[in-house]
Formats: C-alpha cells, structure tokens, sequence
C-alpha cells in the first residue's frame, strides 16, 4: 500500500511537472520582442511624429501592444550625417512583421511614445555606432523597456512548410512619408514607395 501511495505521488508530481512546463512554453511562445523607448531632443521632429500619428489616428485608435490585429506606426531611420531621412510608413501588423520588417533585414531600434500611440523605430544602418553617431544629436534612448508581444520572429519566414521555400517574389510597396533633414532643419514631406530614391532625389523642399 506504501508502495503504492508513493507511486502515484510519483506520477501526480510528473503530470504537474509537464502542466508547469507546457505553460511556460506557452508563455514563451507568445512573448514578444523587449524595446527599449527613445525620446525626441529635436523639438521639430518631436511635433512632426506627433502630426504623423495624428493623421493615422483612425487607423490606430483600435492598436495595442499584445493584439497581433490591428496596425502599427513605423519609423524608419536612414541616410547619412546632414543628409538623414525620417520615414514613416502604418501597416497592419502581419504586414510589417511578414512582408517588411524582417524580409527587409530592418534593425528594430526601439520605440518613441506620442500622446496617442507608440511608434516603432526602424533603421537600415547596420553598424550601431554609425547609427548613434547619425541620430544622437536629435533623439537618445531612456532606459525604459516594454514588450511588444505581437512583435516576434516569425516561424516560417523562409518557408511555407512541406511546400518548400517561401515566394520571395512577393512585391510590397508601402507608401511612405518622408522627411529629409540637412542638420539645421527638416524639409517639407513627400510621398513614395522608393526610400533609397528619395536620397538623391530633388523633390523636398
């Protein structure tokens, strides 16, 4: 009978073993990437950002961080010293995840918080100290961190399972809105779907 008794105290303790794994593992499956938040020194870009959100209010008023509905605001930091530009771009959230973000190779910088929403930044600058170097006269992160859990790596970027690799065919052309900035001041914005042409382009004011 004793025998007996500690057998199956054996078996309840592994039963609740498996149950506290599998919720842990659950828990970690539905974690999301950790960014840290960055704040604006520059007063003008600070307003710009919040005019950008402004517009896309109706889009985002339903937005938050743990629904892998809805859309999120974009940032995107490019360029080079004296010739930066500041893209903005509202996609649905599967859309920047699948499509941009990490079929692009974005760096997830972190994330700047207006009155209405939180902006996630982006940068195509690889090297991290080209990145501070560019953008730490005008903007620096805070310290503070939150968990954007609709924000993961997705499983199955490079293929569709059993079928083999993903279409990498796929065309995805987002409008942006863009600002350039000379060092002393931000131009007037355009509207496109090509970032790199706007370097060289001539259409800011």
């Amino acid at each position: 009978m004793i025998m007996d008794l500690k057998i199956k105290e054996f078996f309840i303790l592994i039963l609740l073993l498996l149950c506290l794994y599998g919720c842990n593992a659950e828990k970690n499956d539905n974690s999301g990437f950790i960014l840290e938040e960055f704040v604006f020194d520059n007063h003008q870009l600070d307003s710009i950002v919040n005019s950008v959100a402004v517009l896309y209010l109706n889009s985002l008023s339903k937005n938050n961080l743990s629904d892998d509905n809805g859309k999120v605001l974009i940032l995107e930091l490019s360029g080079c010293p004296n010739n930066l530009l500041f893209s903005f771009v509202c996609l649905e959230k599967y859309d920047a995840i699948y499509k941009y973000i990490f079929r692009e190779n974005k760096r997830i910088v972190g994330y700047n918080k207006t009155t209405l929403t939180e902006v996630v930044l982006l940068s195509d600058i690889d090297d991290l100290t080209d990145l501070g170097e560019y953008f730490s006269d005008i903007m620096h992160p805070t310290g503070n961190i939150k968990e954007f859990q609709y924000l993961k790596f997705p499983k199955d970027l490079y293929s569709k399972g059993s079928q083999g690799w993903a279409n990498f065919d796929l065309v995805f052309d987002p409008r942006f809105i863009v600002y350039r900035y000379d060092g002393k001041s931000f131009s007037a914005p355009i509207s496109t779907t090509n970032v790199i042409w706007s370097l060289d382009h001539e259409g800011f004011d």
